[in-house]
């Protein structure tokens, strides 16, 4: 089975590698450890015309931020707190670089991080292409550079001085049906608990857990969650929230963007319904989405309107028994 709908945009702006202002980049580098940052502005004014800017940041030992080549390998993933829609924002592909993404310094029995001098790097690009811009709404953005994530920062896209309200309008039907559908022979997709499924989280979160390896073609993942209900997904069987998986490969750095609709089977009172809604998932994921038969790793990340996780790492082994990077 292949994915088929719903979809997930993905926009490739035009991006300035290497770019950064001095302020970022210092603080960058007062930072504790390796880490990736993201810069986003808090309002965006429809009206105003232009493209906004973001900027995504690493600090670390030079020889990691050369692994990591973030001119390549960053992105940006921005759902749609309340309609649960997402967008994957990347640079554009630079043809003849490298793309396979190095073991970490002293993987393998090298030297280190610490024996390396700590240096910074900014990678900025445009929120959208001009005439492409989202829909007004509030948009929780985080930033994936393989192996590493940002913090969660929230922009507000509108029309000056007031925003549109995304929660009063009409919601399509499409949006609150399961997908990908269940197996009516009870294989996978599955949405009820199975011996494999994780607990369910006691905050808001998403959970999941998948093989180390894969050897036979198959990607199974089970997950459970815990999400604040959004008025807009209740439905007659509970509640149908929007979740996305998002994986990047070490050898192929474009992101495959996998939306998902999961139903809650909790009891809700529209009259006063519950904070937060609760399920379970189960898929394989080579019936999702289009993943590359060739050996890698694959980072895997889960995004919902309030909460994400990941990466969860995932090697696709080769007939003849060698793993991916």
């Amino acid at each position: 089975m292949t994915s088929a709908e719903p979809r997930g945009s993905e926009l490739e702006p035009m991006t300035t590698p290497l770019a950064g202002s001095d302020a970022q980049l210092d603080s960058l580098l007062g930072t504790e450890g390796p880490a990736l940052r993201l810069w986003a502005p808090g309002f965006v004014a429809l009206d105003r015309g232009d493209a906004p800017s973001l900027a995504v940041g690493a600090t670390g030992p030079m020889v990691e931020l050369h692994r990591l080549r973030m001119e390549r390998r960053a992105f940006v993933v921005a759902v749609d707190v309340e309609r649960g829609d997402v967008f994957v924002v990347r640079p554009v592909a630079r043809d003849g670089a490298p793309q396979r993404l190095s073991p970490p310094p002293g993987f393998e029995g090298g030297l280190g991080p610490a024996q390396w001098p700590r240096s910074a790097q900014v990678v900025k690009f445009a929120m959208w292409e001009r005439g492409a811009a989202w829909a007004p709404g509030t948009y929780a953005l985080v930033a994936v550079a393989a192996d590493r994530v940002s913090q969660r920062v929230e922009v507000v896209v509108g029309r000056a001085p007031s925003t549109v309200d995304p929660a009063a309008e009409s919601v399509a039907p499409e949006s609150l049906r399961v997908w990908p559908p269940p197996d009516p022979a009870g294989q996978l997709p599955h949405y009820h608990p199975l011996a494999e499924s994780p607990a369910l989280p006691a905050e808001p979160g998403i959970a999941f857990v998948v093989p180390r390896v894969v050897r036979e073609g198959r990607m199974p993942i089970h997950g459970s969650f815990r999400v604040r209900l959004h008025p807009r997904w209740i439905v007659p069987h509970g509640a149908t929230v929007p979740v996305t998986l998002v994986l990047t490969g070490s050898e192929d750095p474009r992101p495959i963007v996998i939306p998902l609709r999961l139903p809650s089977f909790d009891r809700i009172d529209r009259a006063n319904p519950p904070t937060t809604v609760t399920g379970r998932f189960a898929f394989d994921l080579m019936q999702l989405a289009p993943l590359a038969a060739a050996p890698q790793t694959w980072f895997l990340h889960a995004f919902s309107s309030d909460v994400s996780t990941g990466p969860v790492m995932v090697a696709v082994v080769a007939p003849d028994g060698q793993r991916g990077a």
